[in-house]
């Protein structure tokens, strides 16, 4: 799926990207996800693999290349493997989550 451009066009708004990922996903997935969407400014923040590095400095790593790629609040921020996944860390540290809708529609939620 991530290599197939008609999908990802219509799953994934328009916008800017973040792509957050490990060093392992990166090395097999990440050129390919890239090159499905020519179209679109994408970042990437890759992080080292394995649970020890699953840490708020870590958490700091990403929000400082979002900073960085100067990604506001409209950007999407997407997990390119399961291991990176941020959801249920992110409501623990107060972080606002955004989940994407059907037809690419956004909406931004409190942190509980």
């Amino acid at each position: 799926m991530i290599s197939n451009r008609d999908w990802l066009r219509a799953e994934v708004p328009a916008g800017d990207l973040m792509i957050v990922t490990n060093s392992t996903v990166a090395k097999l997935y990440l050129e390919g996800f890239t090159a499905s969407l020519p179209d679109r400014r994408i970042a990437q923040c890759i992080l080292p693999d394995g649970e020890r590095h699953k840490t708020l400095q870590t958490v700091g790593c990403v929000l400082d290349a979002l900073v960085a790629n100067k990604l506001n609040r409209d950007a999407i921020v997407m997990a390119l493997g399961g291991g990176v996944s941020l959801s249920d860390r992110r409501l623990r540290l107060g972080l606002p989550r955004r989940a994407a809708r059907p037809r690419g529609a956004a909406t931004l939620e409190p942190a509980e």
